[in-house]
Formats: structure tokens, sequence, C-alpha cells
């Protein structure tokens, strides 16, 4: 069989598992201005704090957007810019006088600042999963690679197509699909995960008031954060062509070894 970047591919699978789960935490507070201004028109500071475990980070380590927004067309959002390292200021000012306080909410969205390998995740659909051997990739094209691969080793391929025996029927659900056209039938079965973020809905008063969210995430000895979902990129879920790939490059790796070790002698 094709080692199909064996290397690229085992490294993909053995990334390092050294993750530990943390809760992160956004908390949003909200205070009154509480000075007259000229126009009677009310205003509130916002501020933004994160905690991870129960500590607070400093934001720019850990936080790679936040954004402050309001349906109302009564308000506007102005950033303030940073109190300190750990905390961002907003202000909500009422541009037209609102009456009814009732249900005055800002919405807080926080993006964290994950490890940049984990911004592209996909996942696959059962079909595709059972024959890859993963249900999670980060690359997605390498499941088009095992499928070339095996129709290579089947001899399925002809000069423009690919032939569909029983087990990528099962995938493709059709007896043959044009080679030009592998990655367009393919990813179908194959979608991006969302990206992880913090969402707060949180209601303006006439006093202090805090809300909080939570999420958790992993985290590397370096502090560098991962997605919850990325400790599933190497999930197996039964058989499939990358676990067998992965087999025959323990197995090459064990037979270079003996081999070193006669030749020393």
């Amino acid at each position: 069989m094709n080692t199909l970047g064996t290397t690229t591919i085992e490294s993909m699978i053995n990334m390092s598992s050294n993750l530990d789960k943390s809760t992160m935490q956004l908390v949003v507070d909200s205070q009154p201005d509480n000075r007259v201004s000229l126009n009677l028109h009310r205003s509130w500071f916002i501020t933004v704090r994160v905690l991870l475990e129960g500590k607070e980070m400093e934001l720019d380590t850990i936080m790679e957007s936040c954004l402050v927004t309001t349906s109302f067309k009564q308000l506007i959002v102005e950033s303030m810019g940073m109190v300190d390292a750990f905390c961002a200021v907003y202000q909500v000012k009422e541009i037209l006088p609102i009456h009814n306080l009732g249900d005055l909410s800002l919405q807080v969205s926080f993006i964290p600042k994950f490890h940049p390998t984990t911004r592209s995740l996909y996942k696959l659909d059962t079909t595709l999963a059972q024959f890859v051997g993963r249900q999670y990739l980060s690359k997605p094209k390498y499941a088009l690679t095992l499928i070339h691969a095996y129709a290579r080793e089947n001899n399925l391929k002809t000069k423009s197509n690919i032939i569909c025996d029983e087990t990528l029927q099962i995938i493709f659900g059709r007896p043959w699909i044009k080679l030009s056209n592998t990655w367009n039938e393919l990813s179908r079965h194959v979608k991006m995960v969302p990206g992880e973020k913090l969402m707060i809905s949180h209601n303006l008063t006439e006093f202090a008031k805090t809300s909080c969210s939570s999420l958790e995430v992993l985290v590397d000895s370096d502090m560098n954060l991962f997605p919850v979902t990325w400790s599933l990129r190497g999930q197996g879920c039964g058989g499939g062509l990358l676990t067998k790939i992965k087999s025959e490059v323990g197995g090459r790796k064990k037979e270079n070894k003996r081999w070193r070790k006669h030749k020393s002698l």
C-alpha cells in the first residue's frame, strides 16, 4: 500500500495529548453612570474579565475577540479600552429615552485565543468516519487521500473514474464517480466544527449587576488553549484505513529498529 505521507499522518494522530480540562469563565459587570448628563440620557459602564480555574487572566493572552452589542436602536456601545491587562471597559449610552428597563439587554460574545492548530476541525459523517477510522480530522483532505489509496490498491481506478465497490458505494451511493469530482462528492460528508465561544445576554438595570458564563477548555503545559472538541480529533470509531496505516507505520519502525540492531552486532 502507498504510505500516503505516513510521516505527516502519523504526526497528526500522535499530536500531544497532555491536555488538562479547565473551566473558563466570562464575567460581565455593569454599573450605571450616576453623573447627570446635560441631555439627561443615561449611560452604563460595562467591564469584561475572564477567569481560568478562578484566576483572572491577562486578556491579550486569552482573548481572540470580544464583541458587545445591543439590538436596541436607542443605545450605542463604545469601547473605552483597557483598565489594566485584565479588564476591558465599554460604555453604553442612551441616545433616545427608554422608559422601560425591564428587558434592556446586551449581548457579549467572547472568542478565546485558541492555539493556531485548532482553527479548523472537521467532523465526518458516519459512513466516511467508518471508512477512515476517525470521526474528526484537522485536515479533511486526508480522507480524499485515503479514498484514492483504497481505489488504487483495489484496482478501482480507471483513466477518468473511480469504480465504487461495496465499500465505496456505502459512502457515495452510486456505482462510480468521476476522478475530477471526487472531492466535491466527498465534501458532502464533511462539516467544519463551529468555533467555541462564550456568550452572555446581560440585562442593564438601575443598579450594579454581574453576569457570568463558563466554557470547558483544554490547556497544555505552556498554557495554550484548545477547544474540548480538539481532543476528539484522534478518536477512532473502529477499523478504518487510517488506523491500518498507523499500524503499518509502527510495524515498519519496529522492523527498522531490529535491522539497525542487527547491523551493530
